[in-house]
């Protein structure tokens, strides 16, 4: 391995890092309510997001191993699949970094452009760790991203809960019968 080979590989994954920290950005610029959501499901149920991440990786792979043994345009199906699958875990991977820069920052209210950068190198710095990274951190994230991403598509709105306690009586007439 020569000098070369280190510097292609560093500068490849500094692209990388700048990359998903853009993205993760203009996604919280376009879509700010979706990936709050995001964010706030990752937040508030990180397990059962990853649970469901993880159901929907396989359900993606399955899906797309199965439209690429169709002839013709069985590839190009398959292909959008895992495109379709990959963009929807970005938009949960947005508002993972965003839940996570809300955490780390010193103002929370305000997350400014530099802290979800730094917060989005720092997610993908730890992916880099060899073997606990690559093994543990990075599929473990992945299937965060693609549950809290899924969910916060989904969004489906919960009925307005009812207040506990004894219900209100009604005035109800009362008749006497006649004798």
């Amino acid at each position: 391995m020569t000098i070369a080979d280190v510097l292609a590989i560093v500068f490849g994954l500094v692209l990388v890092c700048g990359g998903l920290a853009s993205l993760a950005v203009l996604l919280g610029a376009l879509f700010p309510e979706t990936i709050n959501r995001a964010g706030h499901h990752a937040g508030s149920h990180p397990i059962r997001m990853g649970f469901l991440g993880g159901f929907a990786f396989f359900g993606i792979l399955f899906v797309a191993v199965i439209f690429s043994k169709l002839p013709g345009l069985g590839h190009l199906l398959a292909l959008i699949t895992l495109v379709t699958g990959l963009t929807v875990a970005m938009i949960g991977g947005a508002g993972v970094i965003r839940r996570l820069a809300t955490k780390l920052s010193p103002t929370p209210q305000n997350i400014s452009f530099q802290e979800l950068v730094k917060t989005a190198a720092v997610l993908e710095l730890t992916m880099l760790i060899p073997f606990v990274g690559w093994l543990v951190v990075l599929p473990v994230t992945f299937a965060v991203m693609l549950g809290t991403g899924l969910r916060a598509l989904l969004h489906i709105p919960r009925a307005v809960a009812q207040p506990a306690g004894p219900r209100p009586v009604e005035p109800m007439m009362y008749v006497q019968p006649s004798a």
